[in-house]
């Protein structure tokens, strides 16, 4: 303990009446008021409160579903390198028609649909070695054709897509077990609901009527995921995937048949409005899309041309700018992004590009193409941003 005596002003004198507590250069700073006289204590046990040593992350992951044969596979992440190491302990078999992946907001459980089993799968992650290991009660059963789900930012509900029905389910879960408990359906307002996202702040669910070409927009019951209609909003042939930025204030769009993205404002009550310009190409049907964890990078996967798409955003307008096309496996039908690394899935080629993403620019540098086992229809990165 260090002690000081100093003397103050008269008009400092007067005014010191209480006690006040300063943190600075890890040291905590006691300016005792003390008959006119102030004292400054130094007190370096609070030191370690302020320790800058980096925190360890834990390990990263990427999962993926594949399809023919059906089942799920499992890398860990190199967050230096972005390089991919196969996880036996992840490499599990599905039913038929597995697509598309959630995690939940703390890492706990990974959930995906099975088209043709009807139900949803789910697993417990385990975050050391990433292995998987089915919940009690796993498949849970589910929509008829489930085409996409969507997890909502408390963990709470999930969202299923029922392609045949015109349909979209909603899930409660157990946030302690992960168990799925079916709770209601909505009717959507056209045809074939394909894809889901929920905004960052868990008021809207968005759905993307491929038959119908409208994005339809519900808001949520946040107590109890309930959905009620908001209306819709007409956009390119066959909407599919979107993407969201981390401030829920642009939503990017794409498409099953036309080759482009479209951008839109999102308002405070989730309503969405083009952006000027709202159409930017891509060169083929757009059917993955995602933002990086900078916020600053759109990547856009144009199937059909076995590529991807890198697009600068201004994050104030979100205007977009491409920066540049890259080669991908045959037909990338999904995206993933894990700090500075974005992972692109093959559905055809039966492959993941591993790409480093240069912060500055957004250009893309391939790092690593690792074989799959089949087809790649959905994957999620864990632990990453």
């Amino acid at each position: 303990m260090i002690r000081k005596g100093l003397k103050p002003g008269r008009r400092a004198a007067q005014a010191v009446q209480h006690l006040l507590l300063l943190a600075l250069a890890g040291s905590m700073l006691m300016l005792v008021a003390c008959g006119g006289d102030v004292t400054v204590e130094e007190d370096t046990a609070f030191g370690d409160i302020l320790d800058d040593t980096p925190v360890d992350p834990g390990p990263a992951y990427l999962y993926l579903v594949n399809h023919v044969p059906d089942e799920l596979q499992g890398y860990a992440i190199d967050r230096t390198t972005g390089m991919l190491t196969a996880v036996p302990g992840a490499n599990i078999a599905t039913a038929p028609q597995g697509n598309n992946l959630v995690v939940d907001p703390t890492g706990s459980h990974l959930y995906g649909g099975q088209n043709d089993d009807i139900s949803v799968f789910g697993f417990a992650v385990d975050a050391a070695t990433g292995n998987l290991n089915a919940l009690s009660g796993s498949p849970y059963p589910a929509a008829d054709n489930l085409i996409d789900i969507a997890m909502h930012p408390s963990g709470s509900f999930i969202y299923v897509a029922d392609y045949s029905s015109d349909e979209i389910e909603l899930h409660s879960r157990d946030t302690g077990t992960g168990a799925l408990s079916f709770l209601n359906t909505y009717p959507t307002n056209g045809g074939g609901p394909e894809g889901l996202t929920v905004s960052p702040d868990g008021a809207t669910l968005y759905v993307a009527s491929r038959i119908s070409t409208h994005i339809e927009r519900f808001s949520i019951n946040q107590s109890t995921g309930a959905l009620t209609s908001q209306g819709t909003i007409a956009t390119s042939n066959e909407p599919i995937s979107f993407a969201i930025d981390a401030t829920g204030s642009f939503m990017y769009v794409g498409h099953g048949l036309d080759p482009e993205v479209r951008a839109y404002a999102i308002a405070g009550d989730g309503s969405l409005s083009p952006l000027s310009p709202a159409i930017y190409g891509a060169n083929d049907e757009t059917h993955a899309l995602a933002i990086d964890s900078s916020n600053s990078f759109l990547f856009v996967a144009a199937t059909g041309q076995n590529e991807v798409h890198a697009f600068a955003r201004n994050t104030a307008t979100g205007a977009l700018n491409e920066v540049g096309v890259y080669a991908t496996g045959t037909d990338p039908a999904s995206l993933a992004t894990c700090g500075s690394f974005l992972y692109a899935g093959a559905d055809s080629g039966a492959d993941v590009t591993v790409f480093a993403i240069d912060p500055g620019s957004g250009a893309l540098t391939t790092v690593q193409t690792v074989p799959t086992t089949s087809r790649v229809r959905g994957m999620v990165s864990y632990n990453c941003d």
